[in-house]
Parts: structure tokens; C-alpha cells; sequence
């Protein structure tokens, strides 16, 4: 897990994802004076960097997205790829009203970062008890019944990041 420390509950779950994630390489830094409480290295084998007493459990469900997405375009499976880009660009109009912004503004880092961190929410929310885990689950099996009737087509952005969120959460 790297040489720093990090809080119990955060550990916990460094474990549990390590095991869930073949292949998972997790590195904590004390590098507090940094501008970024994580970062996700695909160019040095997919490692997932954390910096103690600022990353969190967002965090990390943020760069194990990153590594999702970068899973996915290394396989090149056609249809996953649509997905993520599909989701990205259902959120265009989110991110610009957060930003004050034109849709037609938005980056597309900025539309990448944003959908990151809502494929992370459905990780983050399955890690604080079981109410939420209840209620995330109850929507994701809604998501997954509509893909199954209706196709992936017809997935609206939260069915998106469910499906997506799922993978992040659990591991591949």
C-alpha cells in the first residue's frame, strides 16, 4: 500500500479493493502540498496514486474510474467504449451549468473528470452502510432489468454510471 499512512476505514478499503482488482497497484504518498488528493498513472503500469491525509474513498473510486476507462479502451470492446463515451456526453449540460458555462465549452477533460466522479459515486455510496448500499442496489438492479428489456441504448445517464459504477466498486 505504499509507504504512508492512511486513516483505518481507508485502509479497510485499500485491502478489500486489492483484492477485488487483479492486478491493482495502489501507492500512498505524504505529499500534502500537492495539488491533487489522487492520480491515476496508466503510463507506469496503471498505478493508482493516493495522498495521505487528502485522499478519501471519492478518491479513490475516482482514479479506479480512470483505470476502468483505461481497461476498456486497451481491450477495445467497441460497445463499452460507446458506453463511456455515451455517458460522458449525456452529462455536457451538468457540467456546464456547475461551471456557468456553454455545453459547447466544456473540455473534454473537464467532461472526462466530471463523468469520472460520477462513476465513482456509486462506489463511494456502496462504502457508507447498508441503507445506502439498499437503495444502490435496488437502482442498480432497475438499470440492469432496463438494459436487459430495452438495450443499452435506451440506458439515461444515471443507468450509465450505475452500470459503470458497478465495475469500479467491485473490480475487474
Amino acid at each position: 500500500l505504499g509507504e504512508a499512512d492512511l486513516p483505518g476505514s481507508m485502509s479497510k478499503l485499500l485491502e478489500r479493493q486489492l483484492a477485488l482488482n487483479p492486478g491493482l497497484e495502489v501507492v500512498v504518498k505524504n505529499n500534502k502540498s500537492g495539488k491533487h488528493a489522487g492520480y491515476f498513472d496508466e503510463v507506469n503500469g496503471g498505478i493508482i496514486g493516493l495522498t495521505a491525509g487528502r485522499a478519501n474513498t471519492q478518491t479513490f473510486f475516482h482514479e479506479n474510474a480512470h483505470r476502468l476507462e483505461a481497461f476498456i479502451r486497451h481491450t477495445g470492446d467497441k460497445e463499452l467504449i460507446k458506453l463511456w463515451e455515451r455517458g460522458e456526453q449525456m452529462y455536457r449540460n451538468d457540467i456546464a451549468r456547475e461551471l456557468g458555462i456553454k455545453p459547447e465549452k466544456v473540455t473534454k477533460t473537464q467532461l472526462n473528470e466530471y463523468f469520472t466522479d460520477r462513476v465513482a459515486d456509486y462506489g463511494t455510496g456502496m462504502s457508507k452502510g447498508i441503507v445506502n448500499k439498499i437503495s444502490n442496489w435496488s437502482k442498480l438492479m432497475v438499470s440492469k432489468l432496463k438494459q436487459f428489456l430495452f438495450g443499452k441504448s435506451n440506458l439515461n445517464k444515471r443507468d450509465i454510471k450505475r452500470l459503470l459504477g458497478e465495475k469500479v466498486y467491485k473490480g475487474f
